[in-house]
Parts: C-alpha cells; sequence; structure tokens
C-alpha cells in the first residue's frame, strides 16, 4: 500500500511539472507575440524608447503580472530577446 501511494505521488508530480513547462512555454510564445507586436506598431524613426510602450501588448504583458516577470528574466538570460524587445521586457521587470 505504501509503495502505490508513493507512486501515484510521484506520478502525479511529474505530471504536474509537466503541465508547468507547457503553461510556461505558452507564457512565454504570447509574451514573445506580444513583445513583437510592441515593436511593430511603433514608429520605425522614433528615437525614443518609450514610444514602443504606449500599446495595448504592452499593457497586455504588463498585466500578467509575476509570471510573466519570470518568463522575461528567463528570456532575457538566454537571449531569446535582442535590441528594443530587451529594452521593453527588462523595463516590464523594472
Amino acid at each position: 500500500m505504501k509503495k502505490t501511494v508513493t507512486g501515484f505521488i510521484l506520478a502525479c508530480s511529474l505530471l504536474l511539472s509537466g503541465c508547468s513547462s507547457s503553461v510556461q512555454d505558452t507564457l512565454q510564445q504570447k509574451i514573445v507575440e506580444s513583445l513583437q507586436k510592441c515593436v511593430e506598431q511603433a514608429d520605425p524613426l522614433s528615437s525614443n524608447p518609450f514610444d514602443y510602450m504606449k500599446g495595448i501588448p504592452y499593457r497586455t504583458v504588463l498585466m500578467m503580472g509575476q509570471d510573466a516577470v519570470d518568463v522575461l528574466l528567463k528570456c532575457h538570460e538566454d537571449g531569446t530577446f535582442h535590441g528594443v524587445m530587451d529594452y521593453i521586457a527588462m523595463y516590464l521587470v523594472w
């Protein structure tokens, strides 16, 4: 009985960690898409970085809260973002 319960707990924890990973990947995909929209919607000739932070996609990521912060930091560390997208991501974290 003890082995069965231990096996069940182990199986549940493995399943939950797999779900957490897919949720994290989905959240990362939404964040990347939103930041890409921020870059696309801004005036490409603008030298003001805050012009990229005026739209709804920026506010969408901002409203995701702490979960978004974790993903943004991970993406910054592994080099997912470059240039303006990295700047916007770090401003969101700040």
